[in-house]
């Protein structure tokens, strides 16, 4: 009975210290220095040091276009720009009145300063998706392509919100 219990003490000390050799081996593997890194809000989807999340579709007042609004976060040292907006729910999706841009006009690119985040929000910009494909009614889902600079493509699935709900992240 002796040699049995010593065989399985011995057993599990080997069985921790393959746990151990196997998280020590995938935090190298991942590039973690052993600091957990900031949780992403849930909803949150993210490329590289950029991610979006408090994203959403307001209802369409009329059906000639929809705003998306959405919260883009850069955890990196290097500024990103958002290059281009697409969905398989507008043929042209075109970034309007940019947070530091003058009056109501269709904008380019939006430039994400290192360790900062730009919400696009109702009076703070949004990103015009122009006559949509379909009718874009409260519950759906729309998939949006957000392409950046240095980051690449990240894609959302963001709900349309009823006109008078309140939105994710709260009212600005």
């Amino acid at each position: 009975m002796g040699t049995e219990r010593t065989g399985r003490v011995g057993a599990a000390r080997v069985s921790v210290v393959v746990l151990a050799v196997a998280a020590i081996s995938a935090a190298v593997l991942l590039g973690r220095s052993g600091q957990a890194a900031d949780p992403l809000p849930a909803g949150a989807v993210s490329a590289g040091e950029i991610s979006v999340d408090d994203a959403y579709v307001r209802e369409p007042a009329s059906p000639a276009n929809a705003a998306a609004y959405f919260t883009i976060r850069n955890a990196g040292s290097d500024a990103d720009e958002l290059v281009r907006v697409t969905t398989a729910a507008a043929p042209t999706v075109s970034l309007h009145d940019l947070p530091g841009a003058p009056g109501h006009h269709a904008g380019g690119q939006l430039l994400i300063e290192p360790s900062s985040t730009v919400r696009l929000a109702p009076g703070h910009g949004h990103a015009m998706l122009e006559a949509p494909t379909a009718i874009l009614a409260p519950g759906e889902t729309v998939t949006l392509v957000l392409t950046f600079a240095r980051a690449g493509e990240l894609r959302a699935l963001v709900p349309v919100l009823a006109i008078g709900t309140d939105p994710p992240g709260g009212r600005l």
